[in-house]
């Protein structure tokens, strides 16, 4: 396995938002933050074999996440499973819930979406990464997991600014 350098980590992630209207998303989902090809490949080489420990390696797996469901998510199941594989992390690896929580709502500002099950981390992601108008048929036709969202207290105000 190859020598990690989480000092470069750290220092990718403060290069790119240092770039364009990155800083705050004021609301605007992780995608509008605009990681182009280049970037996007740059992130999954930094990433590729590196176990997350830092909230900024949080972060930037989080952006990854967004982006690899932009790029490369064909459908099915919500699981960290191609994720785990696209990056080359050991099968057996379980991030933690609690990291990835923080990184999101700490590190981004986004809220983490509550479900049924309790806090859905992917499905989180998952609206972050869609594009505007998958969003907005999802405004008429909510998965069961969105429903149970705005059961739950998520109103339709706060899904809705994530189609912008």
């Amino acid at each position: 396995m190859p020598l990690i350098d989480r000092r470069a980590l750290s220092s990718w992630l403060r290069q790119f938002r240092e770039r364009g209207d990155r800083q705050a998303l004021s609301g605007r989902p992780l995608r509008s933050l605009g990681c182009s090809d280049e970037e996007y490949a740059e992130l999954r080489s930094l990433l590729r074999g590196v176990v997350p420990y830092s909230r900024a390696e949080h972060m930037l797996l989080t952006l990854f996440i967004v982006e690899w469901l932009r790029r490369e998510f064909s459908g099915g199941a919500w699981t960290y499973e191609p994720i785990i594989r696209a990056l080359e992390l050991p099968r057996d690896l379980v991030l933690d819930p609690g990291r990835l929580d923080d990184a999101l709502e700490q590190g981004w500002g986004i809220e983490v979406l509550r479900t049924r099950s309790g806090r859905d981390f992917l499905a989180t992601l998952l609206l972050h990464a869609m594009p505007s108008y998958l969003l907005a048929e999802l405004r008429t036709t909510l998965s069961d997991d969105l429903r149970a969202a705005r059961a739950q207290g998520a109103t339709l105000d706060q899904l809705v600014p994530l189609a912008r």
